[in-house]
C-alpha cells in the first residue's frame, strides 16, 4: 500500500487522518471479584483530542481475539489503574492481555511494521515489568500519591524522539513547573532500572524524588529500539479529570503539556497502516458503542468511566 509522507509523518491515502487507537481495559480493582471491567473516559478523550478514534481492547479473551484487534489498530495505550502483577495475587486480564500486546508490538516492529505503544502510570509499570530480566517485578514501594511535580531531565532527554522536537516552551514548563500529577505507591528506582536490565532496552528521560520514601524514581522512559514510550505521571488528568479529591494542575501550561504528549503519541500512530477491512466492521469495535458513566467528582479518581 502506497503511503504519503510529509515532515516525517506517513499516512495511508485510504485512511488519511483516520486512525484507531487501542486502549486496554482492566479489572475494577486489584481486589475486586467482579467480572466487570472499565476504561477511564479521560484516556479515551486523551486519544480523541489528538485526532484518533478509540477501540477498547477487552481482557480475558482468547489469543485470536487479541491478535485480530492488533492487526486493525494503529497503536495501543496501557492506562493507569490498580491491578496486581504478582502471580500469587492473580495477574488478571490486564497483565495477560498486555503481555501479548507487548509481544505482538515487538514482533511487528522487528518485521518493519511501525507500531507504537504508550504506557501511563500502571501502564508504565507494566511495560517495565514485561521487559525486566527474569520476569521479576522491578518496582519498589514509594509514596508519590496525589502529588504534582516538575521533571528533572537526564542527559538522554533531548536525544529521544519524545522530546527532541518538542517546543521549547513545553520542555521549559515540564522542567521548571509542577505540572505532572502522580498517583502511585510503587515506583522504579534508577538502581532497579539497571539491576533488572531495563537500561539495556530503555532510556530514562526524567526522574523525580519521593520525599515520603526518600527514593528517587524514574518518571519518563523511551525504548532504545522501538516506538515505546511511558510516563509514571498522568498527562490525561491535566486536561480531562476534575475530581475534587486530587491535586490536579489545570493551568494553560498544564493543559499544553498534557496535549503535547497526546499529540506526540497519535503522531506516532499515524505511521502505522493497520486498518479494519470495512467501515462497517470498524463501527462494531469503536468505543462509540458504549456510553461513559458519571461516577462522581468527590468519591472517585475519575469523573467518568466506560464499563464493560
Amino acid at each position: 500500500m502506497t503511503k504519503s509522507c510529509r515532515n516525517g509523518i506517513c499516512e495511508c491515502p485510504s485512511r488519511l487522518n483516520y486512525y484507531s487507537q487501542g486502549i486496554l481495559a482492566q479489572e475494577l480493582s486489584a481486589d475486586s471479584n467482579s467480572n466487570q471491567t472499565y476504561i477511564a473516559a479521560s484516556y479515551v478523550k486523551f486519544v480523541e483530542g489528538a485526532g484518533a478514534q478509540v477501540v477498547p481492547i477487552f481482557v480475558n479473551r482468547n489469543e485470536s481475539y487479541v491478535r485480530d484487534i492488533f492487526s486493525k489498530i494503529n497503536g495501543v495505550l496501557f492506562p493507569g489503574g490498580g491491578v496486581y502483577f504478582s502471580p500469587t495475587n492473580g495477574t488478571g486480564g490486564y497483565v495477560d492481555t498486555g503481555r501479548l500486546l507487548y509481544k505482538l508490538a515487538k514482533e511487528a516492529n522487528d518485521a518493519g511494521d511501525y507500531f507504537p505503544v504508550w504506557g501511563t502510570c500502571l501502564g508504565f509499570e507494566l511495560m517495565m515489568y514485561l521487559d525486566a530480566d527474569g520476569g521479576v517485578d522491578p518496582r519498589a514501594t514509594c509514596g508519590a500519591w496525589n502529588v504534582v511535580e516538575k521533571l528533572k531531565f537526564t542527559k538522554e532527554t533531548m536525544t529521544s524522539n519524545l522530546f527532541s522536537s518538542a517546543p521549547k516552551a513545553i520542555v521549559n514548563s515540564l522542567s521548571s513547573l509542577p505540572l505532572t500529577a502522580n498517583f502511585h505507591r510503587l515506583c522504579l528506582t534508577p538502581e532497579n532500572f539497571t539491576t533488572f536490565g531495563l537500561s539495556k532496552s530503555y532510556s530514562a528521560l526524567s526522574i523525580n524524588y519521593d520525599s515520603t520514601s526518600n527514593l528517587t524514581y524514574i518518571s519518563t522512559v523511551a525504548h532504545r529500539h522501538y516506538p515505546f514510550y511511558a510516563v509514571q505521571f498522568h498527562p490525561e488528568k491535566n486536561i480531562y479529570e476534575w475530581t475534587t479529591k486530587e491535586k490536579l494542575p489545570h493551568s494553560a501550561k498544564a493543559i499544553a503539556v498534557g496535549q503535547y504528549f497526546a499529540n506526540f503519541f497519535i503522531a506516532q500512530a499515524r505511521r502505522n497502516t493497520h486498518k479494519f477491512a470495512t467501515v462497517e466492521e470498524e463501527n462494531k469495535y469503536l468505543i462509540y458503542n458504549y456510553s461513559p458513566q458519571f461516577v462522581g467528582a468527590d468519591g472517585s479518581t475519575f469523573i467518568q468511566k466506560y464499563f464493560f
